[in-house]
């Protein structure tokens, strides 16, 4: 990423961090297609029958699709899938606002820092073991002013001005946003029955 960039992008990217404060996630803003909900699924499928055959690992830590135990119920990532539409914003932001630190205090994953010309730094990163899609929930500085984002179009942005460099490539995959949504679901199904 250039070292300097214009101001109209720099604020629209502030703009992004900001909205997210008072927007709940929509589902328009993943993007998500029948192709993709579809290729998730047979995506589930695949690493229903790798648990069957292989066994369950709980702490893999390279693979950031973790299912809460060897009898997940796969039919529910799968259905619920299906029915995203269904879904409030609510529960999407809750989904993309779940921050996992429970391997390491110390890893960052990212950080843009985005330095004025008076001299203040925004600071924004993610420094969770394990994010969801496109680096979410975000953690900001600004001059001592500190936040939290689910703004999946700010990492967007990020990922386009990066020339798609910026995140690895299961965090900017629509299989992964898929994965985050349904098991935070799976996960809250739990909690209930419990």
């Amino acid at each position: 990423m250039a070292e300097r960039i214009p101001a109209s992008v720099v604020a629209e990217l502030v703009a992004a961090l900001d909205q997210s404060r008072t927007q709940a996630v929509q589902l328009s803003d993943l993007g998500i297609s029948k192709d993709h909900v579809e290729h998730f699924q047979a995506f589930i499928d695949r690493e229903a029958e790798k648990i069957k055959k292989q066994g369950f690992t709980s702490f893999d830590r390279d693979n950031l699709y973790q299912f809460p135990g060897e009898n997940a119920d796969f039919s529910f990532y799968k259905s619920t899938a299906s029915n995203l539409a269904s879904l409030t914003a609510s529960q999407l932001t809750s989904a993309f606002g779940q921050a996992y630190g429970n391997w390491s205090t110390t890893r960052n994953w990212s950080r843009v820092v985005f330095v004025f010309a008076d001299g203040k730094r925004l600071i924004v990163e993610n420094s969770d073991d394990k994010p969801t899609y496109l680096y979410s929930p975000w953690q900001g500085d600004y001059d001592g002013l500190k936040f939290s984002s689910t703004s999946i179009r700010f990492g967007q942005l990020l990922d386009e001005l990066t020339e798609g460099q910026f995140f690895p490539a299961t965090v900017q995959d629509k299989n992964y946003a898929l994965f985050t949504i349904t098991n935070y679901l799976y996960k809250q199904k739990l909690l209930a029955e419990e």
